[in-house]
């Protein structure tokens, strides 16, 4: 005469909900990489209720990877509906949201690196409006390989060591510490 009613309440995140998914992506991972060999890892946000978002990591070997590899992943169970997908190399790492948007800031050309697609939407996604298909949205932030921009790379800015000791040892003296 106690019943107890199976469920889930829906909420902001981080809820069971989006607990559950983070789990379960690991155990994804595997199955993933047998449809994507070159995915070398996964995030699935909390502040994007664990399902809207995905951060993926690539070994990007040849030009217009990273269209192959999002419409893949579309096409997987996990990601079905997964509104927007940010690709990154295989060095950033996805659990780390400043990490993954620095290399979107210094690798995508809004112009060439942003890929649409259409797909069936999330029946629980409160933005999409309803109908059979929606639009979603990959990020291209991977560096980009010889042959695939027009002019040269920018080559990425890396602080010598010696100044970063330099700076890092003044602190106190620039009154920053």
């Amino acid at each position: 005469t106690n019943p107890v009613f199976p469920a889930m309440a829906a909420g902001t995140p981080p809820t069971e909900q989006t607990v559950i998914a983070r789990s379960l992506q690991q155990i994804f991972l595997p199955l993933l990489q047998m449809a994507v060999p070159e995915l070398t890892d996964y995030d699935l946000p909390d502040f994007a209720a664990a399902r809207h978002l995905a951060f993926v990591s690539i070994r990007k070997t040849q030009i217009g990877q990273t269209r192959s590899v999002a419409g893949r992943l579309w096409g997987s169970p996990p990601l079905t509906s997964t509104r927007v997908i940010v690709i990154v190399d295989e060095g950033v790492d996805v659990r780390d949201p400043a990490a993954v948007w620095a290399a979107v800031s210094q690798n995508t050309d809004p112009d060439a690196d942003i890929i649409f697609q259409q797909g069936a939407p999330d029946p629980l996604d409160p933005v999409i409006a309803p109908g059979p298909l929606t639009r979603m949205m990959a990020v291209d932030a991977t560096e980009k390989i010889p042959g695939e921009r027009q002019g040269s790379a920018p080559r990425r800015a890396v602080m010598d060591e010696e100044i970063e000791r330099l700076v890092s040892s003044r602190w106190q003296a620039y009154g920053l510490s």
